[in-house]
Order: structure tokens, then C-alpha cells, then sequence
């Protein structure tokens, strides 16, 4: 068996918040690369074009709207994903935003929305792809901690009730 075997993602779903631009643009496509059917969620509306653009259908690329910001909204969007492609195994939560501006300039608002897109939004995807393993009952890491780690992964592993181990992957390193 080759390192690309081992690394071989071919029948494991992946979905990727803020895929349609970004970091979580590169993880998409890094993803797709390896084999996995890959789910950009993102509320932009090119969601469905950049899809098109890594390959769409015959790439196993699909597209879902998301707003990280709103539990509802993102508990939807895992239920799509599910129901269109039977699972979900892989969950990249990389929507985020900055400011350009000095720490100083940053109003409330600017403020809030970088905390609920950037931490509520992990906090709501995270729990709601939990949630959802538990009700399927199968929860599988395809990869050993450690072989994350070495692939660049710097993961925690969440002991959030003694049914789930969740593993949340804090970074990816391309």
C-alpha cells in the first residue's frame, strides 16, 4: 500500500464551510483531490459556480447555503448534505473573516460578527455534526490521531459525552 492509498479519500463525504472562497476554497480542492466527495457550504452566491469550477458532478463537488451564524442554518445544511450523498465523514468548519482595521477603529458591530462568524459559527457546525452522529450512531475516524498530526492537522480530541469522542481539527497546514 502506497502513502496515497493511506491518504485515499474515495467513498468519504467532505464538508467545507466558507468553501467557496478563502482557505476553505484550498481544503476543498485538496479534498477533491484525494478523493472525497466534497460539499462547499458557504452563503455566497458563487457557491454553485466555483463548485462548477473544481469539477462539479463528475469531480464529486456539490454545493450547500449556509449561514455559520444561525444553529438552524447550519443544521440544515449537514441534514442536505446527508440526505444527498448518504454521510457525512469529514467536516472542515474554515469560515472566517477579518477587518483591516487597527484594534482601536473596530466598532461593536464589526466586532460581533467576527466572533459569531469566526467562533459561534466552529461552536454551531461542530455540535450539529455531533449531534448527528450520535442519532446515526457512527461515529468513525478514518485516521488515527496521530497520522492527522503528521499530515500537518493540529487536532484536540473534544470528549464531549462518554458516547462521542470528537475530533476538531483547530488548523490545516497546506
Amino acid at each position: 500500500m502506497t502513502i496515497l492509498d493511506r491518504l485515499s479519500l474515495n467513498c468519504r463525504v467532505a464538508m467545507v464551510t466558507g468553501g467557496a472562497g478563502g482557505i476553505g476554497h484550498v481544503v476543498a480542492e485538496q479534498l477533491r483531490d484525494l478523493g472525497a466527495t466534497t460539499v462547499l457550504a458557504d452563503r455566497a452566491q458563487s457557491s454553485a459556480d466555483v463548485a462548477e469550477s473544481l469539477g462539479g458532478k463528475a469531480k464529486k463537488v456539490d454545493w450547500v447555503s449556509i449561514n455559520v451564524t444561525d444553529s438552524k442554518s447550519v443544521d440544515s445544511a449537514i441534514v442536505k448534505c446527508e440526505r444527498r450523498h448518504g454521510r457525512l465523514d469529514i467536516l472542515v468548519a474554515a469560515a472566517g473573516v477579518s477587518y483591516e482595521q487597527e484594534t482601536l477603529d473596530h466598532s461593536d458591530e464589526n466586532w460581533r460578527n467576527v466572533m459569531a462568524i469566526n467562533r459561534d459559527g466552529v461552536f454551531y457546525c461542530i455540535r450539529a455534526a455531533g449531534r448527528r452522529r450520535l442519532e446515526a450512531a457512527q461515529l468513525l475516524l478514518s485516521h488515527p490521531l496521530p497520522e492527522l498530526q503528521r499530515l500537518g492537522l493540529r487536532c484536540t480530541l473534544d470528549m464531549m459525552s462518554p458516547r462521542l469522542q470528537l475530533l476538531t481539527c483547530a488548523a490545516i497546514s497546506l
